[in-house]
């Protein structure tokens, strides 16, 4: 994101593609809107975007284990989770120790918020976000399943051999097999 100084609001983006493109803005306290732009020429100047921004809403909430305990360190994004190599990128929060969170500056309306932890199974829950009201909700991570094998050719262990496995709700695990060709 480009930081905007300026008092009224005025930005200036400088070499975007030509064709369509999509302009994202955060601004805290107000909901992240996007504005769709169309026929994008090279060399053209556009002076004529606007974008009208609303209030945001809050959510609290807390990320828990199947006891009830709460989950430090739980990555935090609106959306399902991203695979690994996005998380960085695309995390909105990180849980406190206690498991707690706080996300803002989000849309009212139906929201999907994702918590993943690398000694859990990623967790996706719907929230529905009203405007100057209390939003909370619980993500429970589970332990999730464990994947064991061996990694061989011609009956010979194979040492280095990257494993990946890839969930059918988007999430990927990522490992790497030892000198016995075990992960």
């Amino acid at each position: 994101f480009l930081a905007v100084q300026d008092a009224e609001g005025r930005f200036t983006l400088s070499g975007v593609n030509d064709g369509a493109a999509q302009l994202e803005v955060r601004a805290e306290g107000l909901a992240d809107t996007t504005a769709p732009l169309t026929g994008v020429v090279g060399g053209e100047t556009r002076r004529d975007v606007v974008v009208r921004m609303e209030s945001g809403v809050e959510l609290a909430g807390r990320v828990v284990d199947a006891s009830g305990a709460g989950v430090g360190g739980a990555n935090i994004f609106l959306g399902a989770a991203p695979q690994e190599y996005q998380q960085n990128e695309l995390k909105r929060a990180t849980s406190a120790t206690d498991g707690s969170f706080r996300l803002t500056s989000l849309s009212a309306g139906s929201a999907q918020i994702s918590a993943s932890h690398p000694k859990f199974a990623s967790k996706t829950v719907s929230a529905n976000l009203v405007p100057r009201s209390e939003n909370k909700i619980e993500i429970v991570l589970t332990s999730g399943a464990v994947m064991e094998g061996t990694i061989t050719a011609d009956g010979k262990p194979i040492a280095g051999a990257n494993v990946n496995v890839s969930t059918m709700g988007g999430e990927n695990k990522q490992g790497e097999s030892d000198a016995k060709g075990f992960y």
